[in-house]
């Protein structure tokens, strides 16, 4: 926040590099294909939704994504709220 106003880092259309660790990355918990799997299909399911998912790439302890946030009616999803949902589902079931 910037005084009283918030500041929106989401631009409609816009592409994003992003990368997502592990809370503890001392853990490979990406290791095992079965979690692998959970963090692939998430991102899978809200592509086409929530934006374009152009890559991805699941190491031991992060992922990486490109991702396109899609407009509707001029404005985009939080790129915080996307992110935050992927990443609580895959670790309901991680977990």
């Amino acid at each position: 926040m910037v005084g009283d106003e918030e500041v929106a880092w989401d631009e409609p259309g816009a592409t994003y590099f992003v990368t997502a660790c592990l809370k503890r990355r001392d853990l490979t918990d990406l290791a095992r294909l079965s979690r692998a799997k959970l963090v692939i299909g998430a991102l899978r399911f809200y592509d086409g939704q929530r934006y374009w998912r152009y890559d991805f790439t699941v190491m031991l302890d992060h992922v990486h994504a490109s991702l396109q946030l899609i407009a509707q009616d001029g404005r985009t999803e939080p790129l915080c709220d996307i992110l935050g949902s992927v990443k609580s589902w895959t670790a309901r079931r991680i977990n």
